[in-house]
């Protein structure tokens, strides 16, 4: 109703559309990618193109189809009546888990089998509990089932004063790193831009230990223009010293904060650079990979009531998340008796 009344289209409207029209331009290669995740509708596309297209190529994995939740029908990729060349070399996956993973997708009841090899590199798997991991060297993937339960392993991760990204974002709010890193800025004698002022402003107290009242707000500033540290202490109220640390001039930024960045930079860590732990529901990792991989076993509740039903599809799901992992993966039993044991060995 919302739509009709807006007379406003989604993406689904956009596709039904499409195969309804009934005509597709004649093309000579159509290439398809991923396509273990397409929805019936998106199959319908397909269909027609192919067509009237020279040639087709298709490419995707049944064991990687993780999608069934929001419509994808992996059967219209198992059931294809075409000829098919099997990638039969990994570059990402070495020995041990190459057998973990196999081992867990030779269960599923219907699949494509598949003959392929991995690295020459053994790599390493080890069952151990989440508090026996050490990341505070090289890059890290870490994974679980489900955003309730990732939320969770935030948390741990960051008590243990770690930099990271969570579904692609920091740790760290942005406007917070950014206040951060302009008065950092200042003290290299660099200049700042007018936002870069303006929010690092916002985390400074009123007065002589922080900004005039009334220039919190830079009035009446060149939007365009950039200021150093000196222009702004002549001309929009700045009143700190420059060699007064972050922490500080940053007042306005909550105590657990301030003990959080601090923990962060007592590691040797420079806030400027990129995190190298990522935390990541599963789902949201396809296509990612790292040299150390975390993967939790735990499951919800309703996936586990509903598992004998679903479990095709959770080997799946947790096939991915096991082949992230280019040399050490790290399985996480689960504290509770909601976890997917079929990782485990």
């Amino acid at each position: 109703m919302f739509k009709k009344t807006n007379n406003i289209k989604d993406y689904t409207d956009l596709i039904n559309e499409f195969v309804l029209q009934k005509t597709t331009p004649r093309l000579d290669i159509v290439i398809i990618d991923e396509v273990q995740d397409l929805k019936p509708s998106e199959w319908g596309i397909v269909s027609m193109l192919q067509a009237q297209a020279k040639a087709v190529y298709i490419a995707g994995d049944d064991d990687q189809a993780i999608f069934s939740w929001s419509g994808a029908d992996v059967t219209k990729l198992i059931d294809l009546d075409c000829r098919t060349q099997v990638l039969n070399k990994s570059y990402r996956i070495p020995k041990s888990v190459f057998i973990r993973s196999n081992r867990l997708v030779d269960r599923i009841t219907k699949r494509i089998p598949k003959i392929w090899t991995p690295r020459d590199s053994m790599g390493m798997i080890r069952t151990v509990p989440f508090e026996s991991i050490d990341m505070s060297q090289g890059q890290w993937l870490v994974l679980t089932r489900t955003n309730y339960f990732l939320e969770r392993v935030a948390e741990e991760v960051k008590r243990r004063g770690h930099l990271f990204e969570k579904n692609n974002g920091s740790s760290i709010s942005p406007q917070i790193l950014q206040a951060y890193r302009s008065w950092r800025k200042l003290q290299r004698q660099e200049n700042v831009s007018y936002d870069e002022a303006k929010n690092l402003y916002q985390y400074m107290s009123l007065g002589d230990s922080g900004v005039t009242r009334g220039k919190k707000t830079l009035p009446g500033a060149n939007q365009e223009e950039s200021f150093n540290y000196q222009e702004l202490c002549r001309n929009w109220g700045l009143n700190l010293s420059i060699q007064s640390p972050w922490d500080t001039v940053l007042t306005k930024i909550t105590g657990f904060e301030r003990l959080y960045i601090q923990q962060i930079l007592d590691r040797g860590h420079d806030l400027d650079e990129k995190a190298k732990i990522k935390l990541s529901t599963i789902h949201g990792a396809k296509g990612g990979e790292s040299q150390n991989v975390v993967l939790f076993s735990d499951l919800s509740y309703r996936i586990s009531k509903t598992l004998w039903s679903m479990r095709d599809e959770e080997r799946r799901v947790f096939y991915v998340g096991l082949t992230r992992a280019k040399e050490n993966l790290y399985i996480v039993p689960s504290s509770t008796k909601y976890e997917f044991e079929e990782i485990l060995s």
